[in-house]
């Protein structure tokens, strides 16, 4: 997140925890700074390394070598321990603040909403003295209110981008670390959303947005020209979840689907009775079958057909 960002840094002030952890935080920082880990034993071992240092340079060893070693260790023990409980606490206040920020960051859209709301109603105020003007140039020939109104729409194009860069930063500041893949790749389809320009305008669809102020959303390069057409659609809005995404986008798909198949056919299954077989063809050369040639040999057949030449194959045309 941009802490630099000031419509962020307002935005997140409308969450109550954030903001005591935050006086938190700042108070252990303070308590903080110039605490280092030294440990016991790393006082005590440089307690001993003086002292032989000292004996190498000719001092007699001291009688009381160990009491003093042990006196170190002992009276480095407290401030290590302090520095400890202080450094850790700081730690998990950081990663707590950072959490917050993400976890409750439905509170600071809504508050986000309201900046959106206050800027687009401060452009709608000053449209009356802007007139047909959409370039600086057109506003500075128009007189000195149209000049006036657009040095007032400049400052406000610069609030809209906070307010859109905090809003991306509020819907998909990654978490410390998750091994939920599910998630990774929702945030990354729900970011790809967005970024196609979802979450400008309720009810977006591409096809319906002027070709220039299309390109604005998808870059995030706002202008006056596109300030003063999203004041006056009034459609503009802060989607406080994901699931808002998606359901814009959903409802984009579903208004522009086609049913390329015709008319739903009835598939269920059916009884179809089987046809009565038809008589076979006998002809005059045909001879019945004679199983057994020990016996008389079968009457001939009564043709009931004549040899005819066979219909062609529909391969053969």
């Amino acid at each position: 997140m941009n802490l630099n960002n000031p419509e962020l840094i307002k935005a997140l002030d409308a969450i109550p925890t954030l903001r005591h952890a935050e006086a938190q935080l700042e108070a252990v920082t303070k308590l903080a700074r110039g605490l280092s880990l030294v440990t016991p034993d790393e006082v005590r071992n440089a307690a001993v390394a003086d002292m032989v240092r000292a004996v190498c340079d000719g001092a007699p060893y001291p009688k009381d070598a160990g009491e003093r070693a042990q006196k170190a260790f002992e009276d480095a023990q407290a401030p290590y321990s302090e520095a400890l409980a202080v450094l850790t606490a700081k730690r998990e206040l950081e990663a707590h603040v950072k959490r917050l920020r993400i976890d409750e960051n439905e509170l600071a859209l809504e508050a986000l909403g309201e900046s959106l709301a206050d800027v687009l109603s401060q452009t709608r105020g000053v449209l009356p003295d802007l007139g047909s003007a959409r370039t600086a140039e057109a506003a500075i020939a128009a007189g000195d209110k149209a000049a006036a109104a657009w040095r007032t729409l400049t400052a406000l194009v610069a609030r809209l981008r906070d307010v859109r860069a905090a809003q991306n930063d509020l819907l998909f500041s990654p978490r410390d670390s998750t091994n939920d893949h599910l998630h990774d790749d929702r945030r990354r389809t729900v970011k790809r959303l967005h970024d196609e320009g979802i979450g400008e305008v309720a009810g977006f669809r591409a096809d319906n947005v002027p070709a220039e102020f299309l390109a604005v959303m998808q870059s995030r390069r706002y202008t006056v020209p596109y300030l003063v057409w999203l004041a006056t659609i009034g459609t503009a809005h802060v989607p406080l979840t994901w699931e808002e995404i998606e359901e814009e986008a959903a409802m984009r798909e579903a208004e522009t689907a086609h049913d390329d198949n015709g008319p739903l056919v009835d598939l269920s299954p059916i009884v179809v009775p089987i046809p009565a077989a038809p008589e076979a063809k006998t002809y005059s050369h045909s001879r019945p079958a004679q199983l057994d040639y020990s016996a008389p040999a079968p009457p001939p057949i009564k043709p009931n057909a004549k040899p005819g030449d066979p219909a062609p194959l529909t391969y053969t045309y």
